[in-house]
């Protein structure tokens, strides 16, 4: 009887160091694989966008400046323009994720002078034991020329 029971404890105690085990490369795994994700997803909606920045109908959205001798944004269309690369930036991104993680786009800052493209974008997902969620955040810097 004695023998029973410390073989039942011991497989109860190897059964709990599995467990926990498995549930810490879980979601090790889950961290790494979230993020490598994010960043190759974010490069290839930027590929994306610059598609659509350097389409011939968008480029009808400039205006020479003479005085300064430089191709720059239509003031009065300025809005539209951003609005239109968040949504193909937006739109990639999304199709990239198959995941059931929420993403958080922000425009950090966007300069058609310079040509200069801030965007930060963070995952939040879920890990598969114990109702947890992680997060991952990337900030990049493009160049729109």
């Amino acid at each position: 009887m004695r023998l029973f029971i410390t073989a039942s404890n011991l497989m109860v105690s190897i059964m709990i160091i599995i467990f926990i085990h498995t549930s810490l490369i879980g979601q090790t795994i889950r961290n790494n694989e979230i993020n490598a994700s994010l960043n190759s997803s974010m490069d290839y909606a930027y590929d994306k966008m610059m598609d659509y920045y350097e389409d011939p109908s968008f480029i009808n959205n400039y205006i020479y400046n003479s005085s300064t001798g430089r191709w720059e944004i239509n003031d009065a269309k300025k809005n539209e323009v951003i609005d239109a690369l968040m949504t193909e930036f937006c739109g990639a991104l999304k199709a990239q994720k198959m995941s059931v993680a929420t993403l958080t786009v922000e425009l950090k800052s966007i300069d058609f002078t310079t040509g200069i493209f801030e965007i930060k974008v963070t995952e939040t997902y879920p890990f598969f034991f114990g109702n947890k969620t992680g997060s991952c955040t990337y900030q990049k810097r493009y160049t729109l020329i």
